[in-house]
């Protein structure tokens, strides 16, 4: 509670799918496709204790979730400037933010080879003519 005011501010913010996720996958699971989750036993750091999941019905939104530390949660699908990019084609509101998304994520895959020079996440869209591939590595 230290605006000028005495109200509160948002410190940390959690956020989640709207509705159950479609797809549920570990990001880099290994090259024996296993899955596993590691432990800190044998010396694994939290980032590869790391869950994709995609929204289902409703939910366009991909978002990587974190098995160890929640501060490293990201969302992908939804970009910061959407709200200025929807104004400037003439699509204020809900709706026409809703225009500017990507359908609704159908599949995914994750490969961890040469992933400092290209993207390692690729997704693919219901309707959708091309596949999108994303970094997991950049902020």
């Amino acid at each position: 509670f230290d605006a000028p005011d005495g109200s509160g501010r948002v410190l940390r913010q959690r956020r989640g799918h709207v509705a159950p996720p479609r797809l549920v996958r570990y990001l880099h699971p290994g090259l024996a496709g296993g899955g596993v989750l590691a432990g800190a036993a044998d010396g694994t750091d939290a980032s590869s204790c790391q869950i994709l999941s995609c929204g289902g019905a409703g939910d366009r939104s991909l978002r990587l979730f974190s098995a160890a530390r929640s501060n490293l949660d990201k969302e992908y699908s939804q970009g910061r400037g959407l709200e200025r990019t929807a104004r400037r084609f003439g699509k204020a509101g809900p709706e026409g933010r809703a225009e500017l998304l990507l359908p609704e994520i159908v599949g995914l895959a994750s490969s961890e080879a040469r992933s400092r020079d290209w993207g390692d996440l690729v997704t693919i869209h219901a309707d959708h003519a091309m596949a999108y591939v994303w970094s997991t590595k950049r902020d």
